[in-house]
């Protein structure tokens, strides 16, 4: 765990500290005006850390406010005209875990298709594991690949007017595509990288991935993934497609179907 401390007015004679233990965040200049790394601190669209009750309030308040949070290797700030939306949630024990977010890189309806594809993929582990538990029967190994993969779907569909064929297999070759093709943001191993996601061991969530497209660009991984999908599947014998091409077409049910209440700030 690393701990965070915010020291106000450094320089005053009678500054005050909050601390807070941070549990994960992630970086992702590219996908907001404020990405802009100011001096040595970096500006998350992601970041969450629990703390007692009693420090909590100040700590947020003061992040909020611009102040920078400091730890050995760790110098985060949040501007004070940053769009994040924030959870609180009070937890046993006296503490409080806070969590703030960019929401249309974590949501997955962002409200209107976006000039570009781009989103973080990142769902609590244990979301993960339990939906991976009932589709292991028809899946077996499959099974954890299969539900990020629906989980990729679901937010490429509510972000590009595209189409995308409602099969599981389908979902989860566009997946795998992405990721042997390198279509996620990689983090630099030394220097600067605009892409860096942190996540201690007990947080629970899956390791980020994120995603950057035009849609040009988008529809021409999809109808190459469509046309090999459809080739495979004609080579297996099977020459009949779902009248439904697209996925999840009724909106409003779209989180009790896929069980993605998380992703709903």
């Amino acid at each position: 765990m690393i701990d965070l401390k915010i020291v106000t007015d450094p320089e005053a004679d009678k500054s005050r500290s909050f601390r807070a233990t941070l549990l994960s965040y992630v970086v992702a200049d590219t996908i907001w005006e404020l990405g802009a790394a100011s001096g040595t601190a970096r500006r998350p669209v992601w970041i969450s850390y629990v703390a007692p009750n009693e420090q909590a309030r100040a700590f947020t308040a003061n992040l909020r406010q611009g102040t920078r949070a400091s730890a050995a290797n760790h110098t985060l700030q949040i501007p004070k005209t940053a769009p994040l939306s924030w959870r609180v949630e009070p937890q046993p024990g006296g503490v409080t875990i806070t969590t703030g977010f960019l929401r249309d890189a974590f949501a997955i309806d962002p409200g209107m298709t976006p000039d570009r594809i781009q989103f973080v993929l990142m769902p609590p582990s244990r979301w993960v594991e339990d939906q991976a538990q009932r589709l292991t029967q028809t899946f077996q190994d499959d099974a954890r690949d299969v539900v990020l993969a629906s989980l990729f779907a679901a937010y490429l569909d509510r972000r590009t007017p595209m189409p995308i064929l409602n099969h599981p297999e389908f979902h989860l070759d566009l997946y795998r595509s992405a990721v042997e093709m390198n279509l996620f943001a990689t983090t630099q191993a030394n220097g600067y990288s605009p892409f860096y996601p942190y996540a201690a061991p007990d947080a629970g969530l899956v390791p980020a991935r994120l995603l950057q497209l035009e849609h040009n660009d988008f529809v021409a991984f999809l109808k190459s993934r469509i046309a090999a999908f459809f080739a495979e599947e004609i080579a297996r014998g099977k020459t009949r497609i779902h009248r439904t091409r697209r996925l999840l077409p009724d909106a409003g049910s779209t989180h009790s179907q896929l069980c993605l209440d998380f992703a709903v700030a």
